[in-house]
C-alpha cells in the first residue's frame, strides 16, 4: 500500500508534479510562428534606437570630416579655398 504522507518541493520557477501512476510530460516549446514573432518584436524594439544612434554617429563623423577637410584646404591651398566663391567651383 502507498503511503498517504507525500511531500515534495520545487525550486523557484519549477513545477512539482505528483501522481499515483505514470506521468508523461511534453514540452513542445515555441512554434515557428511564435519564435518568428519574438524575433521580430526584439528587432523592432531595438531597430529604431540603434538607427537613431547610428544616425547621430554618422552626422558627427560627417561634420568632423568636413571640418578637417576645409581646415586642411585652407592651410595647404588657400587659393583653392578662395575658388569656392566662384559658382563654377
Amino acid at each position: 500500500m502507498l503511503s498517504r504522507n507525500q511531500e515534495q518541493t520545487a525550486a523557484d520557477g519549477g513545477t512539482a508534479i505528483q501522481a499515483g501512476r505514470d506521468v508523461t510530460i511534453t514540452n513542445e516549446g515555441l512554434s515557428y510562428r511564435e519564435v518568428r514573432d519574438v524575433a521580430l518584436d526584439v528587432f523592432r524594439a531595438n531597430f529604431y534606437r540603434l538607427a537613431g544612434l547610428a544616425n547621430d554617429i554618422t552626422k558627427a563623423r560627417a561634420e568632423e570630416i568636413t571640418e578637417e577637410f576645409l581646415s586642411r584646404l585652407q592651410e595647404e591651398y588657400p587659393a583653392g579655398f578662395q575658388k569656392a566663391h566662384d559658382p563654377d567651383f
